[in-house]
């Protein structure tokens, strides 16, 4: 009885990883759907694709929709729901959302203006190697925002 339950319990966790792979690959085809519908201008398409995939923690998805918000594109300009996408991207270690989400504090758009806490995402983001993030970071450091200047 024992053997069974243990070749159960063995089965079920290599059927893990197929379900998860099953998940991902239609994630991976919503998400080039959405990416399309993006690409041929029908942005209320691609907020369908995007959503769902962002709610559910799709990285990119999350990213595609700071920036519908932030541009207004398939939905109202709501700077405040940008960044509350691009908080979630940034969180997961996406460069390019750190960058930006550096950006949204140092010019206090959809969050108070905070120069540490926009410092703090370049360097997050140029540690990365993210090229705009290396320039913000120097510009934070030759005007002395957020930090004391020459440091």
């Amino acid at each position: 009885m024992k053997l069974l339950a243990l070749a159960i319990l063995t089965l079920v966790s290599l059927a893990q990883p197929v379900m998860s792979q099953s998940r991902l690959m239609g994630a991976t085809q919503d998400y080039n759907k959405g990416l399309a519908a993006w690409i041929r201008g029908d942005h209320e398409t691609a907020l369908e694709y995007f959503k769902p995939l962002a709610q559910n923690g799709h990285t990119e998805s999350q990213y595609n929709l700071f920036a519908m918000y932030n541009n207004g594109k398939g939905v109202p300009q709501d700077y405040k729901t940008a960044v509350k996408w691009l908080r979630l991207a940034a969180e997961k270690g996406h460069a390019s959302a750190q960058n930006n989400l550096g950006l949204k504090y140092d010019q206090g758009l959809g969050v108070p203006q905070d120069h540490k806490t926009a410092l703090r995402w370049f360097k997050l983001a140029a540690e990365q190697g993210n090229a705009g993030a290396q320039f913000n970071l120097g510009v934070m450091y030759q005007y002395g925002k957020g930090n004391p200047q020459g440091q």
